[in-house]
């Protein structure tokens, strides 16, 4: 017979995420995953399903827009609308795991304690707009390199042209002194 004796509480596998996502998710694309672990599924519940080890995500805070979806059961965070017409921003969402509730068969409560955590997501350009740019993102770092280059050797071969200048003055400026 199964315990449903809570002695863990699911924890987040990494408690601030960080993600990138392009402006051209729609609605019900996925934008991240939250993972939780939960010790009482190999430990109480020994691998089995028990209501101590089913946990329940939840976003707290943070999803003012009301841009964002989470999936409850998976921790699945999707688009809850288009994200095209927020290019460049930044939101940051506080979550929560925490132990799914009633025990069916006892109705004991496993809930205990939330366990929270932060998912920044980054809003950066479409797929379509940097592939129909002029320069992709590496292109743009190798111009730049590019246009350093240039402008060192083009420092270098001016004061080289300077340099030749100024002997040719000297060299003139001697012949006229010494007539």
């Amino acid at each position: 017979m199964l315990s449903i004796e809570n002695d863990f509480y699911p924890q987040f596998v990494q408690e601030h995420t960080t993600v990138t996502v392009s402006s051209s998710l729609r609605r019900g694309d996925t934008v991240a995953t939250l993972d939780a672990a939960d010790p009482d599924l190999t430990t109480t519940c020994h691998g089995q399903e028990c209501p101590c080890a089913q946990q329940a995500f939840a976003i707290e805070s943070g999803n003012t827009e009301g841009l964002f979806a989470i999936d409850g059961y998976t921790g699945l965070v999707s688009a809850a609308s288009d994200l095209d017409k927020h290019d460049g921003e930044v939101f940051k969402l506080f979550v929560s795991v925490v132990n799914r509730g009633l025990d069916l068969r006892t109705t004991s409560d496993v809930r205990g304690p939330k366990n929270y955590g932060t998912l920044t997501i980054v809003i950066g350009p479409s797929e379509q707009q940097s592939d129909s740019s002029d320069n992709s993102a590496d292109e743009r770092i190798h111009i730049r390199h590019k246009r350093a280059s240039f402008g060192v050797l083009f420092t270098i071969y001016s004061s080289f042209v300077l340099f030749l200048f100024l002997i040719a003055s000297v060299g003139v400026a001697s012949i006229l002194i010494s007539i």
